[in-house]
């Protein structure tokens, strides 16, 4: 879009040099609209080049050469155009962004005049012919008029075309721009959650079993308090009676008793006595656990 603005409509993506604009041999009639709104290079011709009358120079001994150049006729636009254009491959690179372009456009915008003579009230950008009021062919003069693109009581009937295609340009590039900082954005974001899955991944992996947690007041079926162990262990000792009553006796001082209630081959069973008190020391084992729970 900005090589359509500078060069023309015709002009391709790798234009770099060639003015792709019409020129008759009639300068006012070239340099107002709409003809003055095919290129900004056409306006420039327009605004500085000399066209072989002419002895003062309009934008500089560059843009304004007045040899060489040849009278103001059809197809001589290249001619002019390339002194032009030489004097502003001089000024410093500027950066091809949205900013940059929009610059350009205010910066252009800030260059429109405005011409008052009486009933003839024009706009325009450049060097007027005040007798005419025109862009005519004038020794000192160059311009172009810009009247019927600006809005002067009803809306504009002529456009400027080459500043409409730069500021829309000047918008694209915004939109551009702002796509590629909300990508780097999401990109860094995806980034900072990936390196939070990989170390929670890695957390979890190395991390110990939580320790299985159970009130005082809970029972289980498989204890390992030390009143439980204790009686376990005297419970197999009285069973290696069986159900000899003797041979129980002689286990008395293993606190073990005679229960013919009992299952076959566990009849010879360790005392009531012996459970209440292992019973008891289990209770008081879970009352200290659970206290210590409580810190």
């Amino acid at each position: 879009m900005v090589k359509k603005a500078v060069f023309g409509a015709k002009a391709t993506t790798a234009e770099t040099t060639k003015c792709e604009a019409t020129m008759t041999d009639d300068r006012a009639t070239d340099c107002t609209l709409p003809s003055a709104g095919q290129a900004l290079c056409f306006a420039a011709v327009c605004i500085c080049a000399q066209d072989g009358t002419q002895t003062k120079e309009l934008c500089g001994t560059e843009a304004s050469k007045n040899s060489g150049v040849g009278k103001w006729t059809a197809g001589m636009v290249q001619q002019k155009w390339i002194h032009v254009l030489t004097a502003c491959k001089k000024l410093p690179p500027q950066p091809f962004s949205a900013h940059s372009l929009f610059a350009a456009a205010a910066g252009l915008r800030a260059r429109f005049k405005q011409h008052n003579g009486g009933s003839n009230s024009e706009v325009f950008m450049g060097t007027i012919v005040s007798a005419s009021h025109d862009c005519a062919q004038n020794d000192g003069d160059g311009c172009i008029l810009i009247t019927d693109a600006i809005p002067h009581g009803s809306a504009h009937t002529k456009p400027l075309t080459w500043l409409d295609t730069l500021e829309a340009a000047a918008a694209k590039q915004a939109t551009i721009e702002a796509a590629l900082i909300e990508a780097a954005a999401a990109k860094k974001r995806i980034h900072m959650l990936t390196k939070q899955a990989e170390a929670a991944l890695a957390a979890l992996k190395w991390s110990a079993p939580a320790p299985e947690y159970t009130t005082p007041s809970e029972k289980k079926t498989t204890s390992t308090n030390k009143g439980d162990d204790s009686l376990e262990a005297g419970e197999k000792e009285c069973n290696t009676a069986k159900d000899n009553k003797d041979e129980c006796k002689n286990l008395k001082d293993k606190v073990c008793t005679y229960d013919e209630s009992k299952t076959a081959g566990q009849k010879c069973t360790v005392s009531e006595a012996v459970k209440q008190a292992a019973a008891k020391e289990a209770e008081t084992e879970v009352e200290q656990t659970g206290k210590l729970l409580e810190y």
